[in-house]
């Protein structure tokens, strides 16, 4: 911070990575960082069209979802919805049973609960 000027950072951001060149030269360790990708899609409950049809969608999108885990074990998605999870089981009780199941052996990551 003291090497670079942010008022005229073209003419001091070498002076900037000269000062961290050590520290980006040095090599990550294979444990230094840790990367998860996580499945997720979000879904409007009520937007521009009726609430019937989100729970329709919410339906769609986990039976995709869970096909995608029955190809694919390795295969993690979240969903952060609990009005979601409360259509699904109301209206889809079967595939609501299925996502439980995804719940348990975690490929299947109810996150936030916000209703």
């Amino acid at each position: 911070l003291d090497a670079l000027d942010p008022e005229d950072i073209a003419g001091t951001a070498a002076a900037g990575r000269a000062e961290l060149s050590a520290v980006l030269a040095a090599p990550a360790y294979a444990s230094a960082h840790r990367i998860h990708a996580v499945g997720h899609a979000h879904i409007d409950s009520a937007w521009l069209w009726p609430v019937r049809e989100t729970a329709r969608k919410v339906a769609r999108t986990f039976a995709n979802v869970l096909e995608l885990m029955d190809q694919e074990p390795g295969f993690v998605f979240a969903a952060s919805s609990a009005q979601h999870y409360c259509w699904l089981k109301q209206h889809q009780p079967a595939l609501f049973e299925r996502v439980r199941e995804k719940v348990r052996a975690g490929q299947f990551v109810p996150a936030g609960g916000m209703w």
